[in-house]
């Protein structure tokens, strides 16, 4: 999956790093501009690495409504993947979203 254009969910460290290191235009934040952003994205990326209980319902409403935008997803968030959750991998495939989960627990055991 290739990112040209994304919106961030979060302003934070990882949103730093890709603002100073990547040629991603960033065009705004989801939680600081209330969901709005005038400018197209190909690509929803949710930069929170931990969250609380309280925030995993909130990660996942995010991400249905943007792959319901038709916005592909790149998830940072460590322990919660898209890969395991049925109705994210559904939302994905009737919108034509892809994703990637950055925490993948298998990965060394593919790639050894």
């Amino acid at each position: 999956m290739i990112v040209r254009c994304a919106k961030l969910s979060h302003k934070n460290k990882v949103s730093a790093g890709l603002e100073r290191f990547s040629s991603i235009e960033i065009v705004g934040y989801h939680f600081e501009d209330r969901g709005y952003v005038d400018k197209d994205y190909d690509t929803f990326i949710w930069t929170k690495e931990i969250l609380d209980p309280s925030e995993i319902e909130v990660w996942e409403r995010t991400i249905v409504e943007e792959m319901g935008k038709g916005k592909n997803v790149y998830n940072m968030a460590r322990l919660y993947r898209v890969a395991d959750k049925d109705e994210l991998i559904s939302t994905a495939e009737e919108y034509g979203a892809k994703y990637f989960d950055s925490s993948d627990p298998q990965a060394f055991q593919r790639y050894r």
